[in-house]
């Protein structure tokens, strides 16, 4: 009798306490109250505070529900793209379809160091300019909506870590801004590089344990 009394008495302090947690693209982890999805939008309370807010779903990697489920904004099959794979298709995608934003002509021709991304700009088959930024998309801290400015082009706007110097300088908080070619092109480019963050954040939780 006495156990049923004193679990009556939890029941209020566990439910006041179950929280959702909302987790970016960026690996952050926001406790909060899921209130409503609707569109590109999810609507939310963070915890302790009153004044709802919205955050577009290109933020919005996985959502942890108080009840122990999930959901994630990305089907099994995006999933089970094996990395290299994965890979191989970031590279073929931006190299036929993706422009440096104020030139028509340097395109650029990325590869993989590791698992961090090298952006050179050719003109043609020679390269224009250095070696290329190194991009760490294990750091992403926004994908930004894409912006589609007329018929043919489009612009994606990533806020990552990178290094000017490739191994040499520090990393620092940088926007990558790749003009596309084709607006369902941009579309694909897009999605691409979100699911390679997300494959980039899941390996980085596997190593630390």
């Amino acid at each position: 009798m006495r156990f049923r009394i004193l679990l009556l008495l939890l029941l209020p302090c566990s439910t006041a306490f179950s929280q959702d947690t909302l987790i970016t693209f960026g690996a952050k982890r926001y406790p909060v109250e899921i209130i409503s999805k609707s569109g590109d939008s999810v609507k939310f309370r963070l915890t302790g505070k009153s004044k709802p807010k919205m955050f577009h779903k290109n933020w919005v990697s996985q959502i942890k529900y108080a009840n122990g489920s999930s959901e994630s904004f990305f089907t099994d099959a995006e999933k089970a793209v094996p990395l290299d794979t994965l890979k191989a298709k970031i590279i073929k995608t931006i190299s036929a379809h993706a422009y440096e934003v104020d030139s028509k002509k340097q395109q650029y021709r990325p590869f993989f160091v590791g698992d961090y991304i090298q952006m050179p700009l050719y003109v043609g088959t020679k390269r224009d300019g250095g070696p290329g930024f190194l991009y760490n998309f294990a750091h992403v801290y926004e994908f930004q909506p894409i912006s589609e400015r007329n018929d043919t082009d489009a612009y994606i706007n990533i806020m990552l870590d990178f290094q000017e110097k490739p191994n040499i300088s520090k990393w620092k908080k940088q926007k990558l801004v790749l003009r596309v070619r084709g607006h369902k092109e941009a579309q694909e480019i897009f999605r691409l590089l979100q699911n390679y963050n997300r494959a980039m954040v899941e390996k980085q939780i596997v190593y630390k344990y």
